[in-house]
């Protein structure tokens, strides 16, 4: 249920504003509800707290690739590729071309 992980990614925010985990995956939440504005400023403040990981290295490629931000979109996949070889979300982005 979407809703309620909002909600409860929201409420781990409000008691600690720099949860890496909430703030990636509520981006990625964004994403699926295509709000890739919000996705966008929750990625980046988990780009600045955090270390790289497949999923957040994902969302930030998906959000690059819906607003067109073509030499990005391109680098996010070199990296997810080389960082995080073997995971689902690197499978994904090969297997979408």
């Amino acid at each position: 249920n979407l809703e309620k992980a909002i909600f409860f990614m929201n409420k781990s925010l409000e008691i600690s504003a720099g949860y890496a985990p909430a703030l990636v995956e509520l981006s990625s939440i964004m994403v699926k509800r295509q709000n890739y504005d919000k996705a966008e400023k929750l990625i980046e403040r988990f780009n600045k707290i955090s270390q790289p990981t497949a999923l957040s290295l994902y969302t930030e490629y998906l959000i690059s690739d819906k607003k067109g931000y073509l030499n990005k979109t391109k680098r996010l996949k070199i990296l997810l590729k080389n960082l995080f070889p073997f995971s689902e979300e690197n499978k994904r982005i090969s297997n979408s071309f």
